[in-house]
């Protein structure tokens, strides 16, 4: 497995905020006896502003991200982030967001005696919350959080009968919470 990547990033401070942006542009190639020899192209183009509001108490960061993949399509992924620190010590945040995740070599091509994979594998997308509450004080760090992930097109690997190879698919929608 050979990877390259040049990653470019930056911040600029206005009195609106702080703007980061930046390109990540990724090489990666794969020679194998089972997976045969592979190669991908990633790039993505991210931005985001962080806003400041009541005295630097809340914080409202939206940003966006634009991926490209050589064998996958071009996605855009929205997010937004907020941050409201009630204390010096306490912090309360929440955050929503379009993720993804390709599948992986192994996903798309392996086999062996229990398992094949599926090169018609479509990319795993998913709406996420969160929400959550800091306290750090001297030595004490604790924090708690609540999420909810509603999932589609999750890869996972199933097998309609006992004696079938496990076989990776799109399971269609799936819901996480905790």
């Amino acid at each position: 497995t050979n990877k390259v990547g040049i990653e470019l990033n930056t911040s600029i401070q206005t009195i609106a905020g702080t703007t980061g942006f930046g390109i990540d542009v990724v090489k990666v190639a794969i020679s194998s006896n089972n997976l045969g020899s592979r190669n991908r192209l990633m790039t993505t183009v991210f931005a985001e502003h962080r806003f400041l509001f009541f005295n630097d108490k809340l914080d409202v960061t939206p940003g966006i991200a634009l991926n490209y993949f050589s064998d996958f399509d071009g996605n855009i992924f929205p997010g937004i982030d907020l941050g409201y620190q009630i204390t010096d010590n306490i912090r309360t945040y929440a955050n929503v967001g379009q993720t993804y995740r390709i599948p992986t070599y192994t996903d798309l091509y392996y086999s062996d005696p229990s398992t094949i994979g599926n090169e018609n594998l479509k990319q795993e997308e998913a709406f996420s919350q969160e929400i959550g509450f800091k306290y750090n004080r001297n030595n004490i760090d604790f924090s708690i959080a609540f999420f909810n992930r509603d999932a589609k097109n999750l890869i996972d690997y199933t097998k309609e009968n006992q004696t079938d190879k496990f076989f990776a698919n799109n399971i269609r929608k799936l819901n996480t919470k905790g």
